[in-house]
């Protein structure tokens, strides 16, 4: 069992495979299980590329993935290194003003009023 930022999966023991997922972020719920499990070999057809679509390599999105795994490892190991990690490009800190958290905070409001109508 692994929880993180609103999201608690339970996995195989000593594996990645996960059996269920349950997601609560800002009111919105979800949860994914799996019905059954075929141990066999996957069919090639599942690891060829669809015809049409080429490969662009994306730098900067890449960098920005990459980070934010790190990030995402870091916190999943260490729940308190969200407070020492900067993302690329930061010069501070990630903590808002007090007035930034109080228009995030109406944001927040604002919206779950508009998903409850």
């Amino acid at each position: 069992k692994t929880q993180f930022m609103g999201t608690t999966m339970y996995t195989i023991h000593n594996s990645d495979i996960a059996l269920k997922t349950e997601t609560n972020i800002m009111g919105m719920v979800t949860l994914i299980e799996a019905t059954s499990i075929i141990k066999d070999v996957a069919e090639q057809r599942y690891f060829q590329h669809p015809q049409g679509i080429t490969a662009v390599i994306d730098l900067e999105a890449d960098a920005i993935s990459r980070s934010m795994a790190e990030e995402t490892i870091l916190k999943l190991n260490d729940p308190e290194a969200s407070e020492k990690v900067l993302l690329p490009g930061a010069t501070h800190q990630l903590h808002p003003a007090p007035e930034e958290q109080q228009d995030m905070e109406k944001a927040i409001e604002a919206l779950k009023n508009i998903f409850e109508n």
